[in-house]
């Protein structure tokens, strides 16, 4: 079963396919959804990002190994979370949260556009961990990320492109 409990919007059947449609008429319409697992486990992503809208449409479990490993364990509590290459904040939200407890956390993102559905998770979550834009790197400084259009094509770029922008690194 899965964590996430989509809005009732979400849950129209044929949901990803509906949102194929929509953008062949609309365009790229990327208005912000919004999932939630409990009253204080919002997550936002875009609107025509098909992996997550797959996972959240259709009910998938998003990393259920992980999902188990956290469950069980006691003392999370305790525990800083740093989620590297955070994405759209789900660990960061789920983790946070009343449930698993964790009272410390950062999420970084480097993609620009995926950033930005991290911070608004972040904001529907209360603000209950910090967000960073910015890249891991073993070097301190900064480093050229691809932005591509799809959710899977965006990443550090090994050479500066016209599709790159210069993010700093930690």
């Amino acid at each position: 079963q899965s964590v996430m409990v989509p809005s009732t919007f979400l849950k129209l059947r044929g949901g990803p396919r509906l949102s194929l449609l929509l953008r062949q008429v609309v365009g790229n319409y990327a208005e912000a959804m919004v999932a939630e697992a409990d009253p204080d486990v919002r997550i936002s992503f875009g609107g025509f990002d098909r992996y997550w809208m797959r996972v959240f449409f259709r009910g998938d479990f998003y990393e259920p190994e992980l999902y188990r490993l956290f469950s069980r364990s006691q003392r999370l509590r305790e525990l800083c979370l740093i989620d590297g290459g955070a994405n759209i904040g789900f660990w960061s939200a789920i983790l946070t949260s009343e449930r698993f407890g964790v009272s410390r956390a950062v999420a970084l993102e480097a993609s620009p556009s995926t950033y930005a559905d991290l911070a608004r998770t972040a904001k529907l979550c209360g603000d209950r961990f910090v967000t960073e834009h910015r890249a891991l790197s073993k070097t301190v400084g900064h480093v050229e990320f691809e932005v591509g259009l799809s959710h899977e094509s965006r990443h550090i770029a090994t050479n500066a492109g016209a599709s790159t922008v210069r993010i700093a690194a930690t």
